[in-house]
């Protein structure tokens, strides 16, 4: 029986540890919309550099793990308007 589950897990600690990494170095709360939010509306550039490299390895760091742990490509849709709609 594959675990599956565990790659669901897996990337959720990831989130966790970049969320809690954040909190306990920043003190600011990891809300994705915010994050993004400050990428295009910051005028401190300080920030904005902070948020536009925690968003960007929110995407990079499970990509690294990918590799080492040979997980198995997914039957996700190619179509982009399906993957947006779903989140």
């Amino acid at each position: 029986m594959p675990l599956d589950w565990i790659y669901g897990l897996v990337g959720g600690v990831l989130i966790g540890c970049a969320g809690a990494v954040l909190l306990l170095g920043n003190g600011r709360i990891m809300g994705a919309s915010g994050l993004i939010f400050g990428i295009f509306k910051t005028t401190d550039r300080r920030i904005w550099i902070e948020n536009l490299a925690f968003v960007s390895a929110l995407f990079v760091v499970p990509m690294l793990f990918a590799g080492p742990l040979n997980i198995a490509p997914t039957d996700a849709s190619e179509n982009v308007i399906v993957l947006a709609i779903a989140g």
